[in-house]
């Protein structure tokens, strides 16, 4: 994500759409899909990075509590919580 993003200068929701409809191909296979779908949208949303919008869908989706010295991520969670 980061070299297409920053290297190649793709916005991140183009680069987010462009993995999502690779993941939906009947060939691919992703064993937490539902994480990894919502990771993406994320992705396209905000300013975290793919790895905090990993955490971030885990907790959202599987109710995972994550803990982080990480200040963005960490107000992410707690805004999801309000």
């Amino acid at each position: 994500m980061y070299v297409i993003t920053k290297v190649y200068s793709v916005p991140r929701k183009a680069c987010s759409e462009a993995i999502l409809s690779f993941m939906k191909a009947r060939n691919i296979v992703c064993r937490n899909g539902a994480v990894a779908e919502r990771a993406l949208l994320l992705y396209a949303e905000n300013t975290l990075d793919f790895v905090d919008n990993i955490l971030l869908a885990y907790h959202q989706v599987m109710g995972m509590t994550i803990y982080s010295y990480d200040k963005k991520l960490m107000k992410a969670i707690n805004k999801d919580k309000d």
